[in-house]
């Protein structure tokens, strides 16, 4: 549900400028009950070639390919669309702004400072913005970290080199890190190759390559001064269906920068003030593509200008939090075929103002948290959303009950909106009604027992109209469904079990969503033989999904793939040893796209 507004939201952000103070404390809504976390030392212990892998193992959350499959990757959270989740990278928003919907590839973030992962599931756009429809990830450094170097290979020509140096002195800080990834792949499409465990598959490739650096001051009165910049770069060769032996090229290359400045205006308020700038530069290049054209080219580079200004402070004993966030994003797009040698060539400019409140009741037996934004794009186009949370305690039992209603909005993309051919300007905002009740039993801190039971409804959503051939607001759908997770940390070992069934219909055309399972699981147990040696064990099941070739649906079958993990600790190097689907079991993510089959991954780790 939305709201919208007729008036621009310019006089409000002056009034929000001149407070200037925030609590040094956090949201209820920054951390709500449905979040989910995964520390460094957990990310450490599991040895996963890309960090973002290891958020198969929560409830709710589905992630079609991998770091080593060269077709773009999804991630599904609560059976929300894949460009419904928004990715936040150590402050850079890593959303695909050019792209034609926006969605983020989970792989293509940087490896380097991804030391620690948190997914908030359901509407996140009161705190994040626009993107945030479905669910926020996300990644960022672990600053109490030191300094590493890693290097790790393995099946299909795989390997990479991942460093981070850490210097401190009495009120600064320096880290600089690096990170190279290269695999010759698992091909899109393969025809030509019998498809099966025994089956040889086509190889193609990844390269990746990222260099960041972070430098941190210590100012009077606890100030805070930060300043970071990062470059990467990622290049995908793939074959395109129905073709094969037909190569496309995707390179992508990004320069980014922030300034984050955290005043303090005593114990109980202080500010955040962040300018972020990104420049992007995408190319595709497909010398024969699936329409048999002779040649596709499409070139698109962005630059995104962000100003964001956070205040909390403590007032009436609740904590207050006023945010204000203005961007701008600019766009030039290029593209050609064969079958349209002229092309078409467009430069869009869209900006958005928002201003949101939020407040956090703390009780003695409970807490209560509401918050609302509002959000204009160009000063017109005005929307607003809410969100509003409960939470009962049982201290002694070690026992909560929460509930929350959110709602959420998605903007169209720039390529929606702007494209020549296909664009339409008169796009709605995709919005988003979520409800969610749960319960949540510890048992000390070693132990830990969650169940959710949630509802989103999702409405004017994107698709492509062939009948006119342009974007349109076509669609709603609808999610419902039911989470459990247990964790236990014992001396010499832990494990975590999660279970999850999501109902994810179209609710136009009564169909299911595409690769959403109904049901899915995992089972992970970790033991350490004796404390530098760790066995661990991963059992993940997918359940049967709905996927679609051409105007036909199929359904994929349920897949159970067993990882297993060896890491050894002495003095400052640690030595891996992970196989990934050790019983090597065929499956599919996508209809007709292969995946990686058993696949071992080794290497070590230096601690300095």
């Amino acid at each position: 549900m939305s709201i919208q507004f007729s008036k621009s939201l310019i006089p409000v952000f002056a009034l929000g400028m001149g407070m200037q103070i925030q609590s040094g404390q956090s949201s209820f809504l920054q951390t709500p009950p449905s979040a989910e976390e995964i520390a460094s030392d957990t990310l450490d212990e599991r040895k996963d070639v890309s960090p973002i892998e290891s958020v198969k193992s929560l409830p709710g959350v589905v992630l079609t390919g991998s770091e080593v499959t060269t077709y773009t990757s999804s991630l599904f959270v609560r059976g929300s669309s894949g460009d419904h989740t928004l990715f936040i990278w150590n402050d850079f928003r890593s959303d695909n702004f050019t792209a034609p919907t926006g969605a983020t590839d989970p792989f293509g973030l940087a490896s380097e400072f991804s030391n620690r992962i948190r997914v908030l599931k359901g509407p996140q756009s009161l705190l994040y913005g626009t993107q945030a429809l479905g669910g926020v990830v996300l990644v960022e450094q672990d600053p109490d970290l030191g300094s590493t170097l890693e290097l790790s290979g393995g099946s299909l020509n795989t390997s990479r080199g991942l460093g981070e140096a850490r210097a401190r002195g009495e009120k600064w800080q320096l880290a600089v890190g690096g990170s190279a990834f290269s695999t010759e792949g698992v091909s899109t499409y393969d025809a030509a190759v019998p498809r099966g465990s025994d089956g040889d598959l086509e190889r193609d490739g990844r390269q990746k390559s990222s260099a960041s650096a972070i430098v941190s001051f210590d100012l009077p009165s606890e100030d805070q001064l930060q300043f970071m910049v990062n470059a990467l770069r990622d290049t995908l060769s793939d074959d395109v269906p129905p073709l094969d032996d037909v190569n496309a090229h995707s390179s992508s290359r990004a320069l980014q920068w922030k300034a984050r400045y955290k005043v303090n205006w005593g114990d109980r308020a202080d500010s955040v003030f962040l300018v972020v700038n990104q420049d992007t530069d995408r190319e595709n290049n497909n010398p024969v593509d699936a329409y048999d054209s002779s040649y596709y080219f499409d070139h698109a580079k962005g630059q995104r200008s962000i100003f964001l200004n956070r205040n909390s402070f403590v007032l009436l004993k609740s904590l207050w939090q006023v945010g204000l966030e203005a961007s701008q994003e600019e766009g030039h797009f290029d593209s050609s075929s064969d079958f349209d040698p002229a092309g078409s060539s467009f430069d869009p400019t869209t900006s958005e103002q928002n201003l949101y409140v939020v407040n956090d009741w703390n009780f003695e037996s409970s807490d209560f948290s509401w918050g609302v934004r509002g959000s204009c794009q160009k000063s017109e186009d005005c929307l607003a959303v809410y969100q509003v949370s409960y939470q009962w305690h049982w201290v002694e039992a070690q026992r909560s009950l929460y509930g929350i209603v959110s709602t959420g909005l998605k903007r169209p993309s720039l390529y929606q909106q702007f494209s020549v051919q296909y664009g339409d300007q008169n796009l709605q905002a995709e919005t988003s009604q979520a409800y969610e009740v749960g319960v949540v039993q510890r048992w000390g801190a070693p132990q830990r027992a969650k169940i959710s039971f949630f509802e989103n409804q999702f409405s004017n959503l994107i698709d492509y109209d062939f009948g006119v051939s342009k974007y349109k607001n076509l669609k709603s759908a609808k999610t419902k469904g039911i989470e459990f997770m247990h964790q236990y940390d014992a001396v010499m070992w832990d494990t975590q079990f999660s279970i999850a069934q999501i109902y994810a219909k179209d609710e136009t055309t009564g169909q299911y969503l595409l690769r959403r399972p109904a049901l899915q699981g995992a089972w992970e147990l970790g033991y350490d033989i004796y404390e530098p040696l760790r066995v661990a064990g991963e059992l993940l099941y997918l359940g049967d999904r709905e996927d679609s070739v051409g105007a036909s649906r199929v359904v994929l079958d349920a897949v159970t793939l067993l990882n297993l993990s060896l890491t050894y600790k002495r003095n400052f190097a640690q030595y891996f040893l992970r196989v990934n689907n050790a019983g090597n079991s065929f499956y599919e993510d996508i209809k007709g796209y292969l995946t990686p089959g058993r696949f071992v991954w080794l290497g070590m780790k230096l601690h300095f």
